[in-house]
């Protein structure tokens, strides 16, 4: 069993964040709401410099076929 983390992650220092967020503020919404939704309801902490850029991070590939043990509706 393992967790999907290494698709579509990436590290940046603060001044990088700052200039993405800036030039690209959809995308930076975007990465902010995976980041809400990783640590909020899957309960995985980040540290700042991670940007998930997939919405698949953290799921867990025995459980994917079973909606009711893997996913998470959010209404």
């Amino acid at each position: 069993m393992s967790t999907n983390i290494e698709d579509g992650i990436a590290l940046a220092d603060d001044a990088l964040r700052a200039e993405f967020a800036q030039k690209y503020p959809e995308a930076w919404e975007r990465i902010q709401a995976r980041r809400r939704f990783m640590e909020q309801m899957l309960g995985i902490t980040l540290k700042p410099e991670v940007l998930p850029f997939s919405n698949l991070q953290g799921y867990l590939t025995p459980y994917v076929l079973n909606p009711r043990l893997a996913l998470r509706i959010v209404r």
